[in-house]
């Protein structure tokens, strides 16, 4: 731009940034929206549940984004994140581990995901939903983990402070 435009731009635009994207032009339309703020004021719940219901609808509906959606999952998790026990008393490390692999083979609360299943399941609502849910809970005295969906997670508008399961 030479200095006629910039001040022609300056004039008629407001001012002029280095950055080419900032600039208000005649040859783009304006972007939506007002300006930068507090996220909880754009995410609504209603907006929040939109953006789900779009995007699950996208990944059912595109081969594509199945495959890119399930590959990422399978390259962020592989065989799964498990734990190296690393202290200098070798049979507590092995005790250590066998437990651990006799737990993550029933990890989950319903019985029917082990710990690599739920992570590849988290792994895969993160890219779809935004957020997966897991609660740290117990069944008879073992501890176990509950995935909960994105939709299965609300509150209401008069009362932001506490979350409900649905």
């Amino acid at each position: 731009m030479n200095f006629l435009q910039r001040l022609a731009a300056r004039i008629f635009f407001g001012s002029h940034s280095v950055f080419e994207s900032a600039n208000r032009s005649p040859r783009r339309a304006e972007v939506p929206g007002s300006g930068p703020r507090d996220t909880s004021l754009d995410l609504t719940p209603g907006v929040r549940s939109e953006l789900v219901r779009r995007s699950r609808y996208l990944v059912k509906n595109s081969g594509f984004l199945q495959e890119i959606v399930g590959s990422m999952a399978m390259y962020s998790i592989g065989d799964g994140i498990m734990p190296q026990p690393a202290s200098k008393d070798a049979a507590w490390n092995k005790q250590a581990l066998d437990y651990f692999n006799r737990w993550a083979r029933h990890a989950e609360i319903t019985g029917r995901f082990n710990l690599v299943t739920c992570q590849y399941l988290a792994c895969m609502a993160l890219e779809v939903d935004g957020e997966m849910f897991i609660l740290k809970t117990e069944e008879d005295g073992v501890p176990k983990i509950q995935l909960i969906e994105t939709h299965r997670i609300g509150s209401t508008e008069e009362d932001t402070t506490e979350c409900t399961i649905h």
